[in-house]
């Protein structure tokens, strides 16, 4: 299936939007923590710069299930199971 080009920027502008803002947050969180001496902060933060790369698999499998493009949207839930069986087996 072909994506118009339209939708392609569309969606690179959302992904960059979306770890642009990601990274200001948590750094921004992370700079809070180390001013305040609050180690659970700084740990906060550095969960959100973890967080990011889940959270741009997360939109891609919404921007390719809104596309009705199946065969990446199984590809981007599977990444994701396979995220979330990884979280699982490490608690």
């Amino acid at each position: 299936m072909s994506i118009p080009t339209s939708d392609c920027r569309e969606c690179e502008r959302s992904v960059a939007r979306l770890l642009r803002d990601g990274t200001w947050l948590a750094s921004l969180i992370i700079a809070a923590g180390l001013i305040f001496e609050s180690p659970h902060t700084v740990w906060v933060g550095i969960a959100v710069l973890i967080f990011l790369p889940v959270a741009r698999v997360a939109l891609m499998l919404a921007f390719f299930l809104r596309r009705r493009d199946y065969l990446y949207t199984a590809i981007s839930a599977l990444v994701l199971a396979i995220i979330g069986i990884g979280l699982i087996a490490r608690l």
